[in-house]
């Protein structure tokens, strides 16, 4: 009969499976395979072992850290358009009409921009932010000369100014974190494996030289016993 130790490990090693990413299945039927020649007392530990390494494994990914990123900026998203919808009601009970307009249409805006990055991925998000960028500078530049003298000129600067920056930083994350990503993962990868080719060698080495001791002591020994 099937301990309960047994069947729950065998459920986690069923979620280790299902989180191993594809160039890991091999591992996966690996793990299969070894659960059916573990003890009662060692299958769960060998199945939390398991999950523990397939959870890095996809963690690691390159699709893992794309989509981490395009969540980020989206749940950022949401965020900032849920800011704008609190200040166009502070602008709209002090009377400023236009102002809280322009906010809720920004904050439309930036909502609409959230559905598209999470729908069609951080590439919408450059397309989406860079005309945006483009008349947000233009505004922060200009402003003066596009509108009349009026109270609320500094407000729309400060407003542009906020908008290049931070579609700037969505910018460059959204088009910097693809192009490093390969980069960062082969290095990671490559200083895994060279430390376990250290560990190796060393342990190699170490296990010589406690032999290489433990002869001569045998050796040393031996005279020793002999000459009395």
């Amino acid at each position: 009969m099937t301990s309960s130790s047994t069947r729950m490990a065998h459920a986690v090693l069923r979620v280790a499976v299902a989180l191993s990413p594809p160039e890991r299945r091999e591992w996966s039927r690996a793990m299969q395979a070894e659960m059916h020649h573990a003890s009662d007392e060692n299958a769960l530990p060998f199945a939390l072992g398991c999950l523990w390494t397939m959870a890095k494994a996809r963690a690691t990914t390159q699709t893992t850290i794309l989509n981490a990123v395009r969540w980020t900026l989206v749940l950022c998203a949401v965020a900032w358009s849920v800011l704008h919808i609190r200040l166009a009601g502070q602008l709209s009970a002090s009377g400023a009409t236009i102002p809280s307009m322009l906010a809720y249409f920004a904050a439309a805006a930036i909502a609409m921009g959230a559905f598209f990055t999470a729908v069609r991925g951080l590439r919408a998000a450059v397309l989406l932010a860079t005309p945006v960028i483009v008349v947000s500078g233009f505004v922060a530049i200009g402003i003066d000369h596009l509108l009349p003298p009026q109270a609320f000129a500094h407000f729309y600067r400060a407003i542009a100014i906020e908008y290049v920056a931070i579609l700037l930083l969505a910018m460059m994350i959204a088009i910097g974190v693809p192009a490093w990503a390969p980069f960062v993962l082969l290095s990671t990868s490559h200083c895994i494996s060279t430390k376990r080719q250290k560990s190796a060698i060393y342990g190699t080495s170490l296990s010589g030289v406690v032999h290489i001791c433990s002869s001569a002591s045998n050796v040393i020994l031996g005279q020793k016993f002999g000459a009395v």
